[in-house]
């Protein structure tokens, strides 16, 4: 191979594996203990992801969890009682009433309730 081949090859590689790179390095941020960091929008959806049966991808902070991700009445609840538990953890006692959990309408509503409750990324 001559010196012209070689360059293309490994910008060929490099634009190949960008995305893999990219995963990479976001597994290697770590916090204390050498565990990853999620963040609160990663945590809920892994709630969402769990509960539902949804794909990750589906889950934006945009999505409706009745109308986009079709969540019925017995998965609210078992929603909010999931959000309740993995946020506990941050905030003892944590406790979503009715009226809130009424309001939680997209992703982004439980975030904001999350945030209201002064858990945020760390």
């Amino acid at each position: 191979m001559d010196g012209v081949t070689i360059v293309l090859s490994f910008v060929a590689l490099i634009i190949v594996s960008a995305p893999s790179i990219k995963n990479l390095v976001c597994r290697c941020a770590k916090r204390k203990g050498g565990e990853r960091m999620s963040t609160v929008f990663e945590r809920v959806r892994k709630i969402v992801v769990d509960k539902l049966g949804v794909a990750e991808g589906d889950v934006k902070p945009s999505s409706a969890l009745v109308d986009d991700l079709h969540a019925d009445s017995l998965d609210l609840v078992e929603l909010t009682m999931a959000v309740e538990e993995e946020f506990q953890k941050d905030k003892p006692g944590l406790s979503v009433t009715d009226e809130q959990a009424e309001k939680m309408i997209t992703i982004q509503d439980i975030l904001d309730y999350l945030k209201s409750q002064e858990i945020e990324d760390k």
